[in-house]
């Protein structure tokens, strides 16, 4: 199953490049994704409200779904259609809206990854050194679920809010998601948070100075290597965003 879901996750990064990340909009609350185009085909997932998933759209009725988030298991290999009118671009929301989309988003994502702490520690008995191999899975699958997919998958649509929004609030459970979840190793959250300091580096830097300083730092290492892949940045920007943040690592 890890082999599965890693390779969904990397099918994912690739997709993310090409489709557009969305949530239903049907007033039932839930929405049918079908095995091929036409409302008669059968059904391949059903996706709930707030269940963001990523949308190819195209000139067609029926738009290709890539992946469902939160659901990552049974849709290892999947392949999906929805009609049109059942989508909903993340992107184009109303502020208010995406900013409880996201909130919600970021606090269940936090919420899982404890949870997949709390089954990963009670899946080891340290008087018999004896390992619950059925809890430590589903410890693994409930992380990769919460971060490594639903998690990483958000961020860009998260930076993207932020840099036109500056909205404390979703920086504050963007960044309490770092802290509160073990980082997996992809690059994806630095990026993000490395372009959130390209398009508004006073004011992330500002929110940053609210953290202790250890927890800065931390943050200071995430830009720094976002950094390292704003290729199309202009050099002089780039060495002046650089000596910027080597500035602010020096404050006490």
């Amino acid at each position: 199953m890890r082999i599965t879901l890693l390779l969904l996750l990397i099918s994912i990064s690739a997709t993310a490049q090409t489709s557009s990340l969305a949530v239903i909009n049907d007033p039932d609350g839930f929405t049918n994704i079908r095995r091929s185009p036409g409302a008669q085909a059968p059904v391949a997932a059903i996706v709930l409200k707030d269940q963001p998933f990523y949308v190819e759209p195209s000139q067609c009725e029926w738009w290709k779904v890539n992946a469902v988030m939160w659901n990552m298991a049974s849709l290892a290999g999947f392949e999906g259609f929805i009609h049109k009118s059942r989508v909903q671009f993340v992107r184009e929301l109303p502020d208010s809206v995406q900013q409880g989309f996201f909130k919600r988003q970021l606090r269940a994502i936090r919420q899982q990854c404890k949870l997949a702490d709390a089954l990963r520690e009670k899946s080891f008995d340290r008087q018999t050194n004896a390992l619950d191999k059925t809890l430590f899975d589903s410890a693994t699958h409930t992380r990769m679920r919460a971060y490594d997919a639903t998690y990483e998958s958000l961020v860009e649509d998260v930076r993207i809010y932020l840099c036109r929004t500056k909205d404390v609030l979703i920086l504050k459970e963007w960044l309490q998601a770092e802290i509160d979840t073990e980082k997996s190793a992809s690059e994806i959250p630095s990026i993000a948070l490395g372009e959130c300091y390209i398009c508004q580096p006073e004011w992330l830097l500002e929110q940053l100075r609210s953290f202790p300083k250890a927890r800065r730092i931390h943050f200071y290492d995430d830009i720094a290597h976002g950094l390292t892949f704003a290729d199309d940045l202009p050099s002089a920007k780039l060495s002046k965003l650089e000596q910027q943040l080597t500035q602010e690592r020096k404050r006490p």
